[in-house]
């Protein structure tokens, strides 16, 4: 979870270092440790949300969700919704690392959705869409048919749930500014639409563009 051109830029390379890795073995055995992690992380979450916090006093949850061990329920999101797709792919493939795939995807999406992220739930949505869209290329390598009709199951599933959790979760006034800068942001990119106003410098466009 970065702010600004050039965390996001140190983030893309550290993508593509880890993208070239020639060695199987290596990536299978990252990947696991990487699930393995994240399967931790969402089942404390997960337990933050049904009342339990069984290592450390917390505190008053905000609002009810959970952070786990990120410390805030957006961060959490972030993180638990950049390896959902990843653990989604290990649970419909035949392997090693398919028991890890889905225990680490159950608890994913368990933390998902004690943090009551919009944005994360968004975004893990979209990975998991576009994983079961992509996978269907010539190599193959993505979910048989049954397993489309398990992911199109439990996506619906979890629509249905993250539905439920937000009808319980009332508006307030911080919905509004949300809105204000999703205008705003319109506004500035319409014009400037090819150069942008720089790294970290949304604040400029911002002013200019705000409403009264």
């Amino acid at each position: 979870y970065a702010f600004g051109l050039w965390p996001i830029a140190v983030f893309t390379a550290l993508f593509y270092l880890c993208a070239w890795t020639s060695r199987g073995r290596a990536v299978e055995r990252l990947t696991a440790v990487s699930l393995a992690a994240a399967a931790l992380v969402g089942g404390y979450a997960l337990l933050q949300a049904a009342g339990l916090e069984p290592f450390a006093r917390v505190g008053a949850l905000p609002e009810g969700r959970a952070v786990s061990t990120i410390g805030s329920p957006v961060y959490l999101g972030s993180y638990l919704a950049l390896l959902t797709p990843v653990a989604l792919h290990f649970a419909l493939q035949r392997g090693p690392l398919r028991p890890i795939g889905a225990l680490a995807f159950a608890l994913l999406c368990a933390g998902l959705w004690g943090t009551v992220s919009r944005g994360a739930w968004l975004a893990a949505g979209s990975g998991c869409a576009c994983y079961a869209l992509l996978a269907r290329g010539p190599a193959r390598t993505g979910p048989s048919r049954r397993g489309r009709w398990v992911l199109a199951a439990l996506l619906a599933v979890l629509a249905a749930a993250a539905g439920y959790r937000l009808s319980r979760r009332a508006a307030d006034w911080r919905d509004r500014p949300r809105v204000e800068l999703s205008r705003v942001g319109w506004r500035a990119f319409t014009h400037r639409p090819w150069l942008g106003w720089g790294p970290d410098a949304f604040e400029l466009g911002f002013r200019r563009h705000r409403g009264e």
